[in-house]
Parts: structure tokens; C-alpha cells; sequence
């Protein structure tokens, strides 16, 4: 042994790696050859299986929903109006049974029964008059759509065309599903028998889209959940019935996969199997599918690879021997490799590396600081290739100069941005594309910061070779050399035109209104000090003008806000026609506008007055034509204020006050403030009042005419400030309109009223009746109907014991809402009293259709009664209208007993009015008409 190492290490080292690796690869390869093929095998036994099972599923979820798609075909036969109407002739049925089976030739018979299973139409004339009721298909089919799983059919045999496909004489898969009449009551059933053929078809069509046809040796089964073969071979035909293997239990129980089995021919086969499960509502189809192929030939692929691996690895030993040979060569001469390539860098060669590891430690130290000199270089080369790469493909431009400011080279983006090319530029100064728009002190300051620091960057503006003259971003930077000294200048700048559109396109809407492009409040404010100043200077007048659309609030709600926006934008742009360079039209927001106007007050009259009239007349929205009024406040300086706010402020007060006459303007006064401030003050009040039950009722009495009895009382509201002291509603009430209070102190009075009045009704056994006014936010509410019935609940009243009273005003409203909460007022029992008729549209044609029980006759008809014959005439008139129209009158206002007596004899139903009862609160209703009775 000893002899034989000394050999050994006596040998060349040549020899020595030749023999050593020689046996190493002889043993690597072995090993590789034997785990390749094992695995190899393995690999394609669970491919073979895994491609027999998906074949297996593959055909089950096909025949599944293949199934599927028949039972939609028969729902659709069963929804046509023909065979849904059971008033059809069978013989119209019979046709179009015979037209659907030939449209749909999978099917061996298509039949309609009746709801007493009796067939009434059958496809080709077939089994009518035949009984099913006990059939599954039929039973099944009434209750909805049904697949049946396949059965033969001996009888049907004997008048049905033989299959093609299916060995045995008949075999059928039925599919029903229920007919429904037009108003969906079922009618009868709609049958379908599917020739088996049809299985045969599917298995057939997928053996040829995988290539399992003719010619290989797989089969395909498909078996019931008994086990019973329904599609075969030829040589497992459906006659052979039961196959009872494992793998058929385990598709019973729901699994797939595969497995090695023997068949009952002897021989071992790979079988796969997959259940068709049923269809969610179709009972009666879990089908098991089984995929088979002989053992030896699904893994003759298996022995094949074995064999090929085995002489792929005989070659590629004798290959690796022969550049193992080759390669201990190479490693024996290191150094005439290391020479040459050294001798091929000095003389300018490109050479990244040298191979390294085929020397001693010695020459591959050598070869590693060889490598790590040509690493840097080519790293060195790399950042000049990415610079240069930058420099060419930058979106920046890129301008070099020396350190006389002599441009030496540009870039593609320069070209771009300025329109100058390289040898238009290059020797010239930068200075050639200065705009213009900068002073010297300007470059002064710019190469001051670049001499100092050794960069400058900033906003500059430049100019392109057409002459335009456009904002840049420029950066400058000094490069120096080892000592310091500059050798170079390099600029880098962006072009930043559209981000300065950009930014002033910002900076505009941030001043003007979105909508009409006016200037907006805040332009609006500084405009306004400037004018203010400059009046101070000159000692001029200066107008603000507050201008406000009259019932805009409608014509949103009407026409809906895209048509209130055009409306704004046309009145915008006659506003803007109407208004001088020097003077200012600003939008303040909604229907809200300022203008700014220098003038004497004579000059400012006559403009508003303008104004008023360009608006007056129509403007074309949506394609119809609409009229419109505006009011306008107006406050002078200096004779009003003499700041924006306070100018503004007055303007708008004044504004208000041209609101009550509307088409109007009104200058600011004194007396404007005062009452401004005064409603200020009464709103806020009017605000806490709720809260703090400053608020009560007086009822006033109503009686009947002919036997003077009390029917009733109407729920007036009355608020007594601790402070201001009784506050008329005639002075609130529009104000609770107005600042959208009414809701609430409306709910309040309808509650406080119910409740007194039931328990005047509980306490004293009386009948009355309480009248309720509303106002037409109340009615515009989508839940006012549900809080009426709420505060009745509450407090108990009866609906014959609450009457509603309302406005002409709000019965001719076009709002839906407002007519269907009085439908469903009406609708509850509750009466609804017309007030003040004659003071509004005084329009009779729409009285017939009003929801309405009584109808008031104002004071103001009930004042002339005696005065005149013609008022004597008009309260006529009105009693018989009324009763011709089958409503009851009451006439309120009665101050005297001439005009009751009057009222009497016309034959008004109802009165009330100071002559009998002034407004009386709850003690004093009960003092005077409740504790005496």
C-alpha cells in the first residue's frame, strides 16, 4: 500500500487529476443515473394517473353540465306561450313538439301532460293519451325542474327508433320541468326524453379532444351510484352491469384519484375514477366516471426513459473524459495563459477578467490582482458609458462650457427645448439665449453665488430660437480639478412653462368663482380696499351694490340645480356686459352678487335700475324661456361706512328691505340697521323661545249658525318674551318661515293642541273639534304625515275631532309632495279647511278637485257683507258654491250681529270671530264654556 502511495504521489499532477476526477465522475454519474430514472418513473406514473384522472373528471363535470344545459333547454320549452296557454289546440302542441325535437335531436320524445298526468301532446303523435302520474319525471317535474337518472325503456322500445351509439335496445335519462299559465299557476309538465346516445357522444367527443380515440388503450366508464355500467366498450359492454371495485366505492363516497387495480380479465390496470355529483336541485344523477389503461402500457414511457437515461449517461461519461483531458492540459499551463493575455492588455486589447483556478495559490494570487485592476477599470469605464447615457437621453438640458463659459457640448434635450443645434451653440457664451427680462444685476448676483458656493440654481427666463420667451429651472454647477481650479462649467434645466400656467391657473380659481368665472369673495374684498382707497384719495363716491335673484330657491327646486347653474352663468355674463372696465361685478356665492360702481347716488339709481330691467327680461334655460325679478341693497361711501365689511353689511341690509317689494332696490338708511339689528335680536329670541316654553295657545271658539252651539276652536300660538313682552305672529311667524323654524313650532302647536282638546273632550264629555293652521314647509315634509299621526297617538284625539286648515297658496302648489301628504290626510278621516278663500289665486275651476271639507271666508268678504250689495252678493255666491260643492262654510271675522245675522240668512254653516269669542286661553275656554256645561 505503502509502495503504491509513494507511486501515486510520484505521478504528474497531470495524471493526478486526471485519474481523480476520472473516478469521481464515474461515481457522480451512477448515482445521477440511478435517482433520475426513480424519480423519472415516478414522475410519470403520477402524471399518467393524474392525466386518467382529470380525463375522469373532465367527463363528469360534462356530463354534469351537459346536464344542466338539457334541463335549461326544457325550462325554456316549457316557458313558450304555446305550450303555456291551456286553452291551445293539442294538435297546435303536437307541431311544435315535433319542431323542438327536431331542433333538439337528443332527445328520443318530448310530451306535455296536464295536471292529472295525462299526456296531451306528444312529440311525432307519441304516448298521448298515456297516464304518468306516478312516474317520477311527472311527480318530480310539478314541483320544479327535474333530471332522472338513466333507466331502460322496454316498452318505449318497441315504437322508438333503435340508439346508434347505445348497445341496448332503449335506454332514457328523463328531464321535466312545470309549465306555468301567464299568471305563473302550473298547468302541466313538460318532459324530455334524452337518448343515451347522448352519454356516447360526450365520452366519444372528449376521447378525441385529448387523443383517448382509436388506437390507444385507454377506456372510459360511466356507472350509476349502484355500481350498473351505463356507458361501456366493446369489451366491457353495459351487459356486463356491476363493477365492484375499490375505486368505484371510494367515487361513491365522493373522492377521485387513482389507482393500480385488477379487472375481471386478469390484467392490472391503472383506473381513475371522479363522480359526477348531482346538480343542486336535480336529484337522482351521481354518476361515477372511470378512466382505465393497461399497467404496461401507461408506464412504457417510464422503462423507455430508464433505458434512454441510461445510455444518455454512458455518453456524456466518455464526453466528460474527453474534456476532463483537455481541461488538465489547460491547468498545466497557467502561466503561458496569463503571460498572454498580460501582453494582450499592454497592447490595448479589451479584456474584462482572466479565468482564474487553473493555477498554484501563487498564480491565482497573480491571476485575483490582475482581475481586481481590470474590475476597476471596467467600473471606471461603466460610470462614463451611464453618464453619457444620461447626458444623450436626459429630459433635461444639459449645456458644458469651459471655464471661459465657451459651450463645448449639449445635449438632445437642449436642442429640444431651445431649437438651437450643436454647432448653432457650441464656442458661443450661454449668453446668447438671455430674454431679456432680467437686469445685469440680476447675472451680477447669479455668477457671484456660482464663483462663491460653485453652484446657483433658480427660476430664469430664456429665450428659444424662435424668439420665444419661456421660464426655466436652471442649475449651475463649478467643476474643479485636484488643485481646485475650475475647469468646467455644467447647467442642467427644465423647461417649467406649463407648470407656470399651472400655477396661475390655480391662482385663478383660487380668486374667481367656479361656476360664472367672476371674482369670488375673497377678490372681491381686496378689490373693495382698493377702490375704498383710492376714493379716499380722490374724494369720489364709491357704490356697493348687493344683487339677489328673487325666488331662485323655486326654480332650483323646479327645474333642479343644472338648470339653476345656467341660469347663473347667463346672469353672470348680462351682469358682466352691464358693468364698465373700472368697476367690479363679483359672485358671493348661491344667487348672490356684488358690484362695485363709482357715481354720484343719481348715477348708482339709474344704474340699478338698468340692472333690474336687463335682468327682467327671459333667459333661455333647458329650452324654455324664464323670467326672472331681482332685488337689490345698495350702500354708498362715505355716507354709509367707510370699510369693506361694514359696506357690505349695510348693502345687505338694504337688501332685505328691497326683498319685500322685490323688482326693487332700496339705498341703505339709518333706520335699515336698526331694524336689521332688531330682527337679529327677535331671531335669536325667537330661537330660545322653544326651548324655554315662552311660547302658548288661545282657542277661539266656532259655532253653528242655527243653534249657536260651540263646535270647536281653532289653536292660535302667542309668544310672551320675558323681556319684549307679547310678541304679535304677525311679526314672527313669517320670521320662523323665513330662518326654517316653522317645522318645529308647528309640530308643537299640533301636539299641544291634540292634547288639550282630548282632555277637554275626556274631562267634560263635549264633541269639539280643534282647527289647526299649517304652513307649507310643514306639508313639504316627507314625515309630517308620520309625526300627525304620532301627536294623535299621544295624546288620544280622535281623527273626526282634528280639522287642518291651509292656505290657496299651498293647495295650487305643484310640489307632489305637498298634494300627497293632504291626500293621505284626507285619506285618515282628518278634515281639511280652505283659509283665507279669495285672498290668494282666487281660482274656482280648482276647488272640485281639492281634498277639502270646509271652506273659510275671509274677514275681508265677511267686512262687506253689510257695507255693500255687491259684498252681500260675493259671500252669496260663495255660500252656494260651496255647498254645491259639498263643502260646509265658516265665516270668520264676525264683529258685529248685523254681519252674523247677514251670514245667517245667506245660509253660512260656521262661524267665529270677536262678536262672539276673542282668542281665550285654556282657563278661560273651560271658565266660560266647559265648567258650565
Amino acid at each position: 500500500m505503502h509502495a503504491l502511495l509513494r507511486r501515486w504521489h510520484g505521478t504528474s499532477l497531470r495524471t493526478q487529476l486526471l485519474v481523480s476526477l476520472t473516478l469521481a465522475a464515474a461515481l457522480l454519474l451512477l448515482i445521477l443515473a440511478w435517482w433520475t430514472s426513480s424519480q423519472g418513473r415516478a414522475v410519470v406514473e403520477r402524471c399518467r394517473g393524474l392525466l386518467l384522472q382529470n380525463s375522469a373528471s373532465h367527463l363528469a363535470d360534462k356530463m354534469s353540465a351537459g346536464l344542466q344545459q338539457r334541463s335549461r333547454e326544457i325550462g325554456l320549452i316549457a316557458s313558450l306561450p304555446q305550450l303555456r296557454d291551456p286553452d291551445a289546440p293539442a294538435a297546435d302542441k303536437r307541431r311544435l313538439l315535433d319542431e323542438l325535437k327536431r331542433a333538439y335531436p337528443l332527445y328520443a320524445w318530448i310530451g306535455l301532460t296536464d295536471l292529472q298526468g295525462t299526456i296531451i301532446a306528444g312529440s311525432e303523435g307519441l304516448l298521448e293519451g298515456k297516464t304518468v302520474a306516478k312516474r317520477a319525471w311527472f311527480l318530480e317535474g310539478l314541483q320544479g325542474p327535474h333530471v332522472g337518472d338513466v333507466h331502460d325503456a322496454v316498452l318505449l322500445s318497441k315504437i322508438m327508433p333503435k340508439p346508434q351509439l347505445d348497445p341496448l335496445p332503449l335506454r332514457l335519462a328523463d328531464i321535466s320541468a312545470p309549465v306555468r299559465d301567464a299568471q305563473g299557476k302550473v298547468v302541466g309538465v313538460i318532459c324530455g326524453h334524452l337518448s343515451w346516445d347522448w352519454s356516447y357522444m360526450v365520452r366519444d367527443t372528449l376521447a378525441k379532444g385529448t387523443g383517448f380515440g382509436h388506437g390507444n388503450h385507454i377506456d372510459i366508464f360511466v356507472l350509476n351510484k349502484l355500481g350498473n355500467i351505463l356507458v361501456g366498450t366493446p369489451n366491457v359492454p353495459p351487459s356486463a352491469r356491476v363493477l365492484d371495485f375499490e375505486s368505484v366505492q371510494l367515487a361513491m363516497l365522493g373522492d377521485a384519484g387513482s389507482r393500480v387495480e385488477v379487472w375481471p380479465d386478469g390484467q392490472r390496470y391503472v383506473t381513475a375514477y371522479a363522480q359526477a355529483r348531482s346538480l343542486e336541485g336535480y336529484p337522482g344523477a351521481d354518476w361515477i366516471i372511470l378512466a382505465r389503461e393497461p399497467v404496461q402500457e401507461a408506464y412504457r414511457v417510464a422503462d423507455q426513459l430508464s433505458q434512454a437515461i441510461l445510455l444518455t449517461s454512458a455518453g456524456a461519461f466518455g464526453l466528460f473524459l474527453l474534456l476532463l483531458t483537455l481541461q488538465v492540459r489547460r491547468v498545466t499551463a497557467p502561466l503561458e495563459r496569463i503571460a498572454g493575455h498580460a501582453q494582450a492588455i499592454a497592447s490595448g486589447a479589451s479584456i474584462q477578467s482572466l479565468p482564474e483556478g487553473y493555477g498554484t495559490r501563487e498564480i491565482d494570487r497573480l491571476t485575483g490582482a490582475l482581475n481586481t485592476m481590470l474590475g476597476s477599470l471596467d467600473t471606471q469605464r461603466t460610470e462614463l458609458e451611464m453618464a453619457a447615457k444620461v447626458f444623450e437621453h436626459s429630459h433635461e438640458g444639459f449645456i458644458i462650457t469651459d471655464a471661459q463659459t465657451r459651450i463645448l457640448k449639449v445635449n438632445p434635450a437642449f436642442v429640444q427645448i431651445t431649437g438651437l443645434q450643436p454647432h448653432e451653440c457650441i464656442g458661443l457664451r450661454p449668453s446668447c439665449l438671455q430674454s431679456g427680462r432680467h437686469d445685469a444685476e440680476f447675472y451680477t448676483r447669479l455668477w457671484t453665488s456660482v464663483q462663491n458656493t460653485g453652484q446657483w440654481s433658480g427660476e430664469i427666463w430664456n429665450r428659444r430660437k424662435n424668439g420665444q420667451v419661456y421660464p426655466e429651472w436652471l442649475a449651475i454647477s463649478a467643476v474643479c480639478d485636484g488643485q481646485g481650479k475650475v475647469t468646467h462649467y455644467i447647467g442642467v434645466f427644465t423647461d417649467i412653462t406649463e407648470r407656470k400656467a399651472q400655477e396661475e391657473r390655480i391662482a385663478h380659481l383660487a380668486h374667481h368663482d367656479a361656476l360664472t368665472d367672476l371674482p369670488n369673495r375673497v377678490l372681491l374684498h381686496d378689490r373693495l380696499s382698493i377702490a375704498l382707497e383710492h376714493s379716499r384719495e380722490r374724494r369720489s363716491r364709491l357704490a356697493v351694490l348687493f344683487i339677489d335673484l328673487d325666488m331662485f330657491k323655486h326654480i332650483n327646486d323646479t327645474l333642479g340645480h343644472i338648470q339653476g347653474d345656467q341660469l347663473l352663468v347667463q346672469v353672470a355674463q348680462r351682469l358682466r356686459d352691464l358693468t364698465p372696465s373700472i368697476d367690479t361685478v363679483a359672485r358671493m356665492g348661491g344667487d348672490e352678487f356684488v358690484m362695485l360702481m363709482r357715481g354720484e347716488a343719481g348715477d348708482v339709481s339709474r344704474r340699478a335700475q338698468a340692472i333690474l330691467s336687463a335682468l327682467l327680461a327671459p333667459f333661455e334655460v333647458a329650452g324654455r324661456s324664464i323670467h326672472i325679478t331681482t332685488s337689490i341693497g345698495i350702500s354708498l361711501y362715505p355716507e354709509d361706512a367707510d370699510n369693506p365689511d361694514d359696506l357690505l353689511r349695510h348693502a345687505d341690509v338694504a337688501l332685505y328691505q328691497a326683498k319685500q317689494s322685490r323688482n326693487a332696490f332700496r339705498f341703505h338708511t339709518e333706520s335699515m340697521t336698526r331694524h336689521a339689528e332688531e330682527r337679529l335680536r327677535l331671531e335669536q329670541a325667537l330661537r330660545e323661545a322653544l326651548e324655554q316654553e315662552q311660547f302658548q295657545l288661545a282657542y277661539q271658539p266656532q259655532l253653528n249658525l242655527r243653534d249657536g252651539t260651540v263646535i270647536g276652536a281653532e289653536a292660535l300660538i302667542r309668544w310672551r318674551h320675558p323681556e319684549l313682552g307679547p310678541i304679535p305672529p304677525g311679526r314672527f311667524i313669517p320670521l320662523a318661515e323665513e330662518i326654517g323654524l316653522i317645522p318645529a313650532i308647528g309640530e308643537w302647536v299640533l301636539r299641544t293642541a291634540c292634547h288639550q282638546m282630548q282632555t277637554w273632550r275626556e274631562r267634560y264629555g263635549v264633541t269639539w273639534r280643534v282647527a289647526v293652521n299649517l304652513s307649507i314647509a310643514q306639508l313639504e315634509r316627507a314625515d309630517f304625515v308620520n309625526m300627525l299621526d304620532d301627536a294623535l297617538h299621544a295624546s288620544g284625539l280622535p281623527v273626526e275631532a282634528l280639522e287642518i286648515e291651509v292656505t290657496e297658496s299651498m293647495m295650487m302648489t305643484d310640489n307632489p309632495m305637498v298634494r300627497g301628504n293632504l291626500d293621505k290626510i284626507r285619506g285618515k278621516g282628518i278634515k281639511i279647511a280652505l283659509d283665507d278663500f279669495g285672498t290668494g289665486y282666487s281660482n274656482l275651476g280648482y276647488l272640485a278637485d281639492m281634498p277639502l271639507d270646509i271652506l273659510k271666508i275671509d274677514k275681508r268678504f265677511v267686512d262687506t257683507i253689510t257695507q255693500s250689495g255687491k259684498g252681500d252678493a260675493v259671500a252669496r255666491l260663495i255660500i252656494q258654491m260651496t255647498g254645491e260643492l259639498g263643502f260646509a262654510t265658516l265665516a270668520e271675522g264676525v264683529e258685529h250681529a248685523e254681519q252674523a245675522e247677514a251670514l245667517t240668512r245667506l245660509g253660512c254653516d260656521y262661524v267665529q270671530g270677536y262678536h262672539f269669542a276673542r282668542p281665550l286661553p285654556p282657563e278661560e275656554i273651560e271658565t266660560r264654556y266647559l265648567a258650565t256645561s
